[in-house]
Parts: C-alpha cells; structure tokens; sequence
C-alpha cells in the first residue's frame, strides 16, 4: 500500500503504477513517498525475484548476442536476481565503510584444533569461521543488525547471513539462517550443501534469493584487502 504522498509523487514523475513493482521502504513495507522519488526501473524487480524463489534456478548461459561495435553476455535468473538485490540495497540503505586489520593466529589455531577431529572431506574453513565472528560481532551490537525503514530503524533478533558465492554468471548469496545460534560445523555443512549445489546447476528453494540481515564475500583467496559492491 503507498501514502497519499507517495502517489503524488509518483503521478508528478509519469510512473504507470500498475505496471511496476516496488519495494516499500515504510513501516511493514509500506511505500513512501522517498520510493518513488529514488525509484530506477530495473530489468526484474525485486517482488519478481522473490517469486522465482521456489522453482530452480537456470546456470547454462544464455548464446552471446553479437552486435555492431558490441558483444551482449545475457546473463541467468540468478545471477539477475543477486544483482538485482545488491542494487536495490545500494539505492534504498543508507552505508558506511570501516576497515580493520586483524591478527588472526588464534582463530587459525582454533581451526587446527577442530579440524583434527574430523575427515578431510568436513573440514571446517576459515571463511566458516569469520561468517561465525561477523554474526557473533553482529549479535553483540544489535545496531548494526538492523534496517533503515525511510522513518524507523527495524532491529532484527536474528542474524540472517546472505554469503556471496560463486563467479561471473554463476553467482549467488544463498541466505543462511540464524548463524549466531548456530555451531561452526553446522554452517559449514549448509555452506559446503549451498557451494556443491551451485556447482552442480541443482539450486533451488526461497534461501537463493531471500534477503538476510548482512552479505558477506570473501575475496581474501586473491589478495583483496577489502571490497565494497555498487
């Protein structure tokens, strides 16, 4: 449902409400006026990606469409759906950056000492690890576990964690659950399941495209410091 405002707002800017969809930003996701001002039209909305939730998702790459002076790469319905997900986050959250180095010997250690307890198949990552510390970190201030609502701020009880994975066309940021109740060996089966399950072109189910409560990526495996998504 939009305000009063919001319809204006969108009257003065010739938006045809009945052929767009948008995600609300207001208290319960009511759409307010700030939506239709920032509103871009976008190649798939954000309800249409959470629709295609349940049904698998395509991998296979659509041909490369050749043009004059240009080449167009058509990209699958996940990967237009993470995008889609990060943009729309980019444009409606309001964002800061801090940067830290951390000496990380304990937690390598920590991983030694569980690791020799279990196969060389199960093997728990130091990605796991860090997933584990940033909903541990976010549990511990509850203020950063929250979203902006255009005139409230919605602190979340749960610490939801999309984790970016995979590359180029196959890329996706599989939701994985209350991470901060959970134990290390847990979230590393649901993420090693998410990864196998990507690779095999079998993903399926609402946690590919839902929407935790923070993303995380890890590209420390090529040497990057720290990334920012736009």
């Amino acid at each position: 449902m939009a305000s009063p405002l919001a319809w204006t707002v969108a009257k003065d800017k010739g938006l045809d409400l009945t052929s767009i969809a948008i995600v609300g930003t207001g208290p319960d996701g009511r759409i307010i006026a700030d939506d239709f001002r920032e509103y871009i039209p976008m190649a798939a909305s954000t309800d249409s990606v959470t629709a295609a939730a349940p049904a698998a998702v395509a991998t296979t790459a659509a041909v490369p469409i050749v043009g004059d002076n240009y080449t167009d790469y058509p990209l699958n319905e996940a990967s237009i759906a993470t995008a889609n997900l990060l943009s729309h986050s980019k444009q409606t959250i309001p964002h800061y950056y801090l940067t830290v180095d951390v000496t990380l010997d304990s937690l390598i250690g920590l991983r030694s000492t569980l690791n020799s307890t279990l196969d060389e198949g199960a093997q728990i990552s130091l990605n796991d690890l860090l997933i584990k510390a940033s909903a541990c970190a976010m549990k511990s201030c509850p203020a950063a576990n929250a979203s902006w609502m255009g005139d409230s701020v919605r602190m979340y009880d749960n610490v939801d964690i999309n984790v970016v994975m995979g590359n180029g066309d196959n890329l996706y940021a599989p939701l994985v659950q209350d991470v901060s109740s959970r134990g290390v060996k847990s979230i590393s089966d649901e993420l090693s399941s998410n990864l196998n399950s990507i690779e095999e072109g079998t993903i399926a189910g609402e946690n590919f495209a839902a929407v935790g409560t923070v993303t995380v990526m890890n590209l420390g495996m090529y040497g990057v410091k720290s990334c920012t998504h736009h």
